[in-house]
């Protein structure tokens, strides 16, 4: 009923030069579209609409980036970042959801999103770790403290570790050795390591399972860097992650099954700490997802210093469509979702 009555022109949810699903199978190149191709170029961190502090935009903010995953992006000029189009199941509506893991937004993103988009239902995402609230043009609903990340400061002084993780850390570091993960041959160990991880964790075709093609496009990417430890003949724990500025925003971890056993994963750390520490980089380590467990908590805390809050931006657009398509009780956003997809 809902889609019969409220129907919008799907048009009617994008600007006047823009389009909602993208390239035909006939105009995509490769895998994933070329953002050259369809959106002109890639919008970076120093082309960006914002006249004012064009460096703040990450690189999770573009359309390269974006295109590394699967589903159809429009680059969104208030928002100054690809935002993902997708369809509401079982209606005829849209939303719109923010590149994953956070980005950061200009001060008056709020204020323009409903005329930049005014036939999405809503627009949701992630925005980036911050002290305080990214804007101020927002309702107090609109943009609210998501969850602490994890950030380590090489400003605060070193990381003091226990003792266990003292010894787990001398145990990893005589299995494993950092190695330069920035190769063919690095990407390849990676997108294995990945793999292996969606299959032992069970969640093929879920939210985190991004597909190869996800990590054989990052690699091309000039500001996402590899870093891994290795023996002669494996890779034991490595990590990929965005250089931007004086930050480095760590993305995905993997270790192997021998890597687990031996401790890979602080000689991993002990690696990424140093390299910031020695090039003054502050380093993003994420939150917590719902339902960790104590163990990675600690471990997170373990290699960090300080935490800072992420922000979620929840924008209701079409309240009409909103009110008839809410699940009541759902706390999830938007209520008409149980999850991230």
């Amino acid at each position: 009923m809902c889609g019969s009555l409220l129907r919008e022109d799907v048009t009617s949810c994008l600007g006047p030069s823009e389009r909602l699903y993208g390239p035909s199978s006939q105009e995509r190149e490769g895998p994933i579209c070329s953002a050259r191709s369809v959106y002109g170029n890639p919008l970076s961190d120093v082309d960006s609409p914002d006249t004012g502090n064009t460096r703040r935009y990450l690189p999770f903010n573009r359309m390269d980036y974006a295109e590394t995953y699967k589903g159809h992006f429009l680059f969104s000029r208030c928002l100054s970042s690809a935002l993902q189009i997708r369809g509401i199941p079982g209606t005829a509506f849209h939303d719109g959801m923010l590149p994953w893991p956070y980005i950061t937004i200009p001060e008056t993103t709020c204020s323009l999103i409903r005329s930049e988009f005014p036939g999405l239902v809503t627009v949701t995402g992630v925005i980036a770790p911050s002290g305080s609230c990214p804007s101020c043009a927002c309702a107090r609903d609109e943009l609210v403290p998501l969850k602490a990340h994890f950030v380590y400061d090489p400003s605060l002084g070193p990381v003091r570790l226990s003792r266990k993780s003292r010894s787990n850390l001398r145990k990893g570091s005589r299995f494993w050795h950092p190695a330069d993960a920035n190769s063919e041959e690095g990407w390849r160990a990676f997108v294995s390591l990945s793999r292996n991880f969606v299959r032992d964790r069970k969640i093929t075709g879920g939210f985190y399972d991004f597909g190869d093609d996800h990590f054989h496009l990052l690699s091309r990417l000039s500001d996402i860097l590899l870093f891994g430890v290795r023996n002669p003949s494996a890779w034991g724990a490595m990590a990929c992650g965005a250089r931007h500025g004086a930050e480095l925003h760590l993305m995905h971890i993997r270790v192997s099954a021998l890597g687990y056993r031996s401790c890979a994963s602080y000689a991993l750390m002990a690696e990424m700490t140093q390299y910031c520490a020695s090039n003054r980089l502050s380093l993003f380590m994420g939150g917590l997802r719902h339902g960790a467990d104590e163990g990675l908590l600690r471990f997170k805390r373990r290699w960090t210093n300080k935490t800072l809050p992420a922000w979620l931006l929840r924008v209701v657009i079409r309240p009409d469509v909103y009110r008839l398509l809410a699940i009541p009780g759902n706390a999830f956003f938007p209520g008409y979702r149980f999850h991230a997809s």
